[in-house]
């Protein structure tokens, strides 16, 4: 499994554009993830994690993700794959209702051979 981290501060949303490799068959091979800091200091998160992917063709589904400690992350399943071309992952983190989107990314799939 690939994993590809970013950091953010509170006070910004952090945006990535994912250099590696996605392929349209991968199902669990990358592991998407940000590191929370309020200045210096780790953010402790707690709540629940999804992740919207928008494929290339307008579609958007969302992935159960994790957290733990100042880190958040989701590991993207077949379904984000599915169609070739750009995607955005958007890792979000639900807490006491108040959604906060902790980071974006942009990534290409391409079709496997």
């Amino acid at each position: 499994m690939h994993e590809y981290w970013t950091k953010a501060d509170t006070k910004r949303l952090a945006k990535v554009t994912n250099s590696g490799l996605m392929f349209s068959q991968d199902d669990k091979a990358n592991k998407i993830g940000v590191e929370v800091y309020n200045g210096q200091t780790p953010v402790e998160l707690t709540g629940s994690v999804v992740a919207n992917i928008v494929r290339a063709n307008g579609t958007t589904i969302e992935i159960e993700g994790d957290c733990e400690d100042n880190r958040a992350w989701v590991i993207l399943t077949d379904d984000a794959y599915a169609v070739v071309g750009n995607i955005g992952v958007f890792i979000k983190l639900t807490n006491n209702g108040a959604v906060t989107t902790l980071c974006g990314v942009e990534a290409y799939v391409y079709k496997s051979r």
